[in-house]
Parts: structure tokens; C-alpha cells; sequence
């Protein structure tokens, strides 16, 4: 996940790395995500364990 329209910029400030240490997390742990232009700005989406990780914890 990359900046690519440079015309865009963000009026609040940061960093920018949010988007590039979420993408290194999922890398690690083997999972999908991505993201897709939408009227009005981007979505993105991630998957998660959530039913593994829940029957851990019951167990």
C-alpha cells in the first residue's frame, strides 16, 4: 500500500505509517487485506482469525 495520487494530502498532519505497519502485521501473520477506491474515498479491509482465536481462548 503505497501513496500514489500526490495531488491528495492529509490537512492533519502525521506520519503516514499507519497503513504500512498494519500491512507488515498482516504479512507476518499470513493475512489478506487490500483496498479498493469507492465514491468518496478508499475502503480498505483486512481478515482476521476471529473463530480460532475465540475457541482458544475458551478452551
Amino acid at each position: 500500500m503505497q501513496k500514489v495520487d500526490k495531488a491528495r494530502t492529509r490537512g492533519e498532519g502525521g506520519t503516514g505509517l499507519g497503513l504500512s505497519i498494519v500491512q507488515r502485521i498482516l504479512d507476518l501473520h499470513q493475512m489478506g487485506y487490500g483496498a479498493a477506491n469507492v465514491e468518496g474515498g478508499v475502503t480498505f479491509w483486512f481478515e482476521l482469525p476471529l473463530v480460532s482465536a475465540f475457541n482458544e481462548l475458551k478452551d
